[in-house]
């Protein structure tokens, strides 16, 4: 929480180098931000965290005439499309914190690039959000490296033979193709691997 608050405290004064020039007697314009998380189900917890750093800075760091608007993007790509509909087209921010799925800032790309919303994700990340579009950002490490550190730690600990259950969406994709050839070139063996949808109860 702390560098995130960090990050807010650096960041937010270079949104305003574009704003018009302002004398005493015209205030600063406004920019608004908004702020993609999730705060639904078993996640929301970390979702909170985000809300709770931003409200943190907008209560004792924030020195601009800045905005936030936070939308639930829960953890599908219909919902967080949803919540970037909302941000860019009827709130018209001007920026956004990402710190939704992978799968809800893909589902979003397109909008995000046409409506020309610079988005910046706060958290890790999919492969793919490296190449959604020149309107992206990423400031969290990607999920491959989840991937590469897993599979040295396994191997570390003499843990050599493996089974592999991925779920069907971005990020864990993103984690079992680097893991799989990072482990296997060390000696381990996969004994099982299959990908199963999200919601899957019955193993």
């Amino acid at each position: 929480m702390r560098n995130a608050i960090a990050f807010l405290a650096m960041f937010w004064p270079a949104l305003l180098l574009g704003a018009p020039p302002t004398s005493p007697a015209t205030p600063a314009r406004k920019v608004k931000v908004g702020v993609t998380s999730i705060l639904t189900g078993d996640l929301g917890v970390l979702g909170q965290n985000v809300v709770n750093t931003v409200e943190t800075y907008r209560r004792h760091f924030l020195r601009h005439n800045i905005e936030f608007t936070v939308e639930d993007a829960r953890l599908g790509s219909a919902d967080g499309l949803k919540a970037f509909q909302k941000l860019i087209s009827i709130e018209k921010v001007d920026l956004i914190l990402d710190a939704c799925s992978s799968n809800c800032t893909m589902a979003a790309k397109a909008l995000i690039d046409s409506s020309h919303t610079p988005t910046i994700s706060i958290v890790t990340g999919g492969d793919n959000i490296d190449h959604a579009g020149p309107w992206v950002f990423r400031i969290g490490n990607s999920d491959t490296l989840n991937g590469l550190e897993q599979a040295d730690y396994f191997i570390k600990q003499g843990l050599a033979k493996v089974a592999l259950l991925t779920e069907e969406t971005e990020y864990t994709q993103d984690i079992a193709k680097v893991f799989r050839p990072r482990f296997t070139a060390q000696g381990g063996t996969l004994t099982y691997d299959q990908n199963f949808l999200p919601g899957s109860t019955d193993f």
